[in-house]
């Protein structure tokens, strides 16, 4: 599709959903977007205008949400954003196989360079990240096969640490290649969507040892972890 920045009314949902407006002066297709909701900042990721690539857009939804206001179109050192998490204007971007970068953006859409980690094990395409509600953990998804979660102490945000690695394999020992699509942190919980290995849920209260503790397979009859099919969302 091409149709830009949609906004809808949720207030009567799921009784009925009512499209407020729609704007694609500023882009016309994205990858992903995420709202900052302590400074209410949309940050829209993979965004292009014209066929011509934009890092990050980044909009004001705090003075008008049904009317966002572009605040800037920003170009990082990472360059190509596949995903964004921020978590009060510090922006947590995967750069694919440029690595995760770490920013401070400003109200006024400039940014300070934080830090990034673009050497690690299992490296791959880095897709897309999360962050604990106590901002000292990150973890963060290669979606690659054969690559594991890897989860990060940003206690020191501006030296991360990688921490340990983990993943889902249900068809070990024949077959330990799976891979991972989306991270989501609740509490010590980390809810991940796979692509063969469907919907699984790992306690990281031990930073240094994430144990799986639930999981529901979406693909029960897939065999091996060739291809892309399965969960891509939880």
């Amino acid at each position: 599709g091409a149709e830009g920045l949609m906004v809808f009314d949720l207030s009567y949902a799921p009784d009925s959903v009512r499209l407020i407006g729609r704007d694609d002066s500023v882009f016309q297709t994205a990858h992903n977007l995420y709202i900052d909701t302590l400074n209410g900042h949309l940050f829209l990721a993979g965004a292009q205008s014209n066929g011509l690539g934009i890092d990050l857009i980044m909009y004001d939804i705090q003075t008008n949400p049904e009317a966002p206001k572009l605040i800037k179109k920003i170009s990082l050192p990472g360059g190509y954003v596949h995903d964004v998490h921020v978590v009060n204007d510090t922006a947590f971007c995967s750069h694919g196989y440029n690595g995760m970068y770490i920013y401070a953006i400003h109200p006024n859409g400039s940014f300070q360079y934080i830090s990034s980690m673009t050497i690690y094990p299992q490296q791959g395409y880095n897709h897309s990240s999360w962050v604990s509600h106590d901002r000292k953990t990150l973890i963060f998804a290669d979606e690659t096969h054969n690559t594991s979660l890897k989860l990060v102490d940003i206690a020191n945000v501006q030296v991360p640490r990688l921490k340990s690695l983990f993943r889902s394999a249900l068809l070990a020992p024949l077959d330990t290649m799976s891979i991972v699509h989306n991270p989501f942190i609740k509490g010590d919980l980390v809810f991940l969507s796979y692509y063969h290995d469907g919907i699984q849920v790992f306690n990281i209260s031990n930073p240094l040892q994430p144990i799986q503790i639930a999981y529901y397979d979406t693909e029960p009859n897939n065999t091996d972890y060739t291809g892309f099919q399965g969960a891509w969302g939880t």
